[in-house]
């Protein structure tokens, strides 16, 4: 029950935080996991469901549909793709690629 209540506020925030940018060209809104979860709440192992996460991408100015279509990605190469994006240099030692659109 602790975890449907969480869901449910978090859902609400991002309602709001949504409702704030939809008329911002200049706002790109990222919500990530760094794990996913079992239905039971586990995490840290090495099952489907604890492995992989969710990305979302929101932006009233840039078109992200195209890439942001349903498909896996290693983590690995989000922040490097992200730093391409903004426009920014590679962090130093980066292991990732960018993530072709």
């Amino acid at each position: 029950e602790s975890m449907r209540s969480k869901l449910l506020q978090m859902n609400a925030l991002l309602e709001e935080l949504l409702h704030e940018v939809e008329n911002d060209n200049s706002t790109l809104v990222v919500v990530m996991g760094d794990h996913g979860m079992t239905s039971d709440g586990n995490h840290g192992g090495a099952s489907d469901l604890e492995f992989e996460s969710s990305l979302f991408l929101y932006s009233a100015g840039l078109n992200v549909q195209d890439f942001a279509q349903a498909r896996v990605i290693p983590q690995i190469d989000f922040v490097p793709t992200m730093s391409f994006a903004l426009g920014l240099p590679l962090p130093y030692g980066n292991l990732g690629k960018v993530i072709p659109a």
